[in-house]
């Protein structure tokens, strides 16, 4: 994206309680365009809360979003890097359908 996300210096104290502000506007703006958090950041969760991928083992540096049509993966990089984005070569032509409506 060309323009940065803006700055809101008060940003925890205008979203709902529990609600992350960390890239809270790219969050915004995917879900906006269809897309549904996949897999959350590890260093997003407390440090009260074990989190273990019995697929993985590594932990995620990037938050992980799907388009609801399952076509698109984006990862949430932040700063001016901004999004990761990756098609599903998984997803052929033929196999879409109706997801797109």
């Amino acid at each position: 994206l060309k323009v940065p996300p803006p700055t809101v210096l008060d940003l925890d104290k205008r979203v709902s309680e529990g609600t992350q502000t960390r890239h809270y506007f790219e969050n915004a703006l995917l879900r906006k365009f269809g897309f549904v958090l996949d897999i959350e950041a590890s260093d997003l969760y407390s440090d009260q809360i074990e989190v273990f991928y019995s697929y993985r083992r590594s932990p995620f540096k990037y938050s992980q979003w799907v388009h609801r049509s399952g076509v698109a993966f984006v990862q949430v990089v932040g700063g001016s890097q901004g999004f990761l984005f990756l098609t599903n070569r998984l997803m052929a032509p033929g196999k879409l359908g109706t997801s797109l409506k």
